[in-house]
């Protein structure tokens, strides 16, 4: 299938900077797709293990124990990306039951975007270089891959194995992801952005979306936070602080879903920061790139201040807390952010929380970077602009199917 063409560009278009770039430009205006992922394309992602890890270990200071983790993502989502389309399908075979009842003669479908340009950060080439192109062409997109050059090595290992099979429908931009968006975006050639990166870059990036007519999903920082209440004790405790130094120590505190922030009853403060002192001197990391090198713990002015920008590396804002309707309220006025951890004997303070805050994930009793592939994923506010929605699902748009019978 050939992508419309495009209509109401602007007057001048940016000039390619090279005959390269315009080779580039001229590859992705013939891109057109099948609609499905060739079962070879997955075997050819799930040979390149090795050869991903080696170059992500060599680009990075993540130990490898932690990119042998990351790539488990990889694994699952490829593995169950049939599961994904059969239900796509019956979704898309099915009228939605709330049509039924108000409009009879319409139906809610979902179609794939066509061209999308995903821009992968440098933080996570595995399993994002594999998992993102693979579910949208899944969904009958065709991929344009702009990653960052401080892992180009990691992004090749995983992107060219899919362009080699599918030429026409998978592009690895060599380049500056900004000078893909300034070559393609101008002249028609993209309908979605996936875009994976800091918010210094979201408002212009919006912008140029804005005048393209181009739809933007947009996944950022993290900013969550980890609450821990009065319940907890024992081996509770003991849990509580292993998996909070995992989550700071598991590549040094750069995923997303590592809380920024820690809000500890004062009734626990004392036993929870002695636990994970204990914790994260058993497990300190291996001294190379910058530091710190273990958990470091850092008091927190208020929590606005500590939620207002990603900390990314094992450090962690503490504030203690003593009444649980006042931290509620406290959280309550906090803008979206990406999660909020909570580690309590009491589950019904995990709906409560829910409720009455905005985040997009709320884990209980859990390493809160510990996440299935497989589930709906999402953020809002300081943290992107993505609904949750399992990464095959971003690649669709919803349209309205309308009319009498023929």
């Amino acid at each position: 299938m050939s992508h419309p063409a495009p209509a109401g560009l602007p007057a001048a278009l940016p000039a390619p900077a090279s005959p390269e770039v315009q080779a580039l430009v001229d590859r992705v205006a013939a891109m057109s797709w099948r609609g499905h992922l060739p079962a070879e394309a997955v075997d050819r992602l799930l040979a390149r293990r090795a050869v991903a890890l080696a170059a992500f270990e060599a680009e990075s200071t993540f130990p490898r124990a932690d990119l042998e983790a990351l790539w488990q993502a990889v694994d699952r989502t490829l593995a169950g990306l049939p599961a994904l389309e059969a239900h796509q399908a019956a979704l898309l075979a099915t009228t939605q039951t709330h049509l039924d009842r108000v409009a009879p003669t319409g139906r809610l479908a979902q179609r794939p975007w066509g061209r999308v340009l995903v821009i992968l950060p440098a933080n996570a080439p595995v399993p994002l270089a594999a998992v993102i192109p693979a579910t949208l062409l899944a969904g009958g997109n065709t991929v344009v891959v702009a990653g960052s050059r401080r892992v180009a090595r990691t992004t090749d290992a995983l992107v060219q194995p899919l362009e080699d099979l599918l030429p026409g429908e998978v592009l690895r931009w060599p380049g500056r992801a900004w000078e893909a968006v300034e070559q393609l975006l101008p002249r028609g050639l993209i309908d979605c952005v996936y875009f994976l990166g800091a918010s210094r870059l979201h408002p212009e990036l919006a912008r140029r979306c804005a005048e393209a007519g181009v739809h933007l999903v947009y996944e950022g920082e993290g900013n969550g936070c980890a609450v821990v209440d009065e319940t907890v004790s024992g081996e509770l405790l003991a849990d509580t602080a292993r998996w909070l130094v995992e989550a700071k120590h598991f590549c040094r505190g750069q995923m997303c879903s590592a809380p920024n922030l820690l809000l500890v009853h004062e009734a626990v403060r004392g036993a929870l920061f002695a636990a994970l002192e204990a914790e994260a001197a058993a497990h300190a990391l291996p001294e190379v790139g910058p530091g710190p090198h273990r958990l470091q713990l850092r008091a927190a002015a208020s929590v606005p201040q500590a939620l207002s920008e990603e900390l990314f590396s094992p450090a962690l804002w503490t504030r203690p807390w003593t009444d649980w309707e006042a931290l509620v309220s406290e959280l309550s006025r906090v803008p979206h952010r990406l999660q909020l951890s909570l580690f309590s004997a009491h589950a019904h303070r995990l709906e409560d929380l829910s409720r009455r805050t905005r985040m997009a994930r709320y884990c209980w009793n859990m390493c809160p970077t510990d996440q299935d592939p497989l589930l709906p994923w999402g953020n809002f506010g300081h943290s992107g602009d993505s609904r949750v929605q399992d990464f095959y699902a971003k690649g669709l748009r919803p349209v309205i199917l309308e009319g009498g019978a023929a």
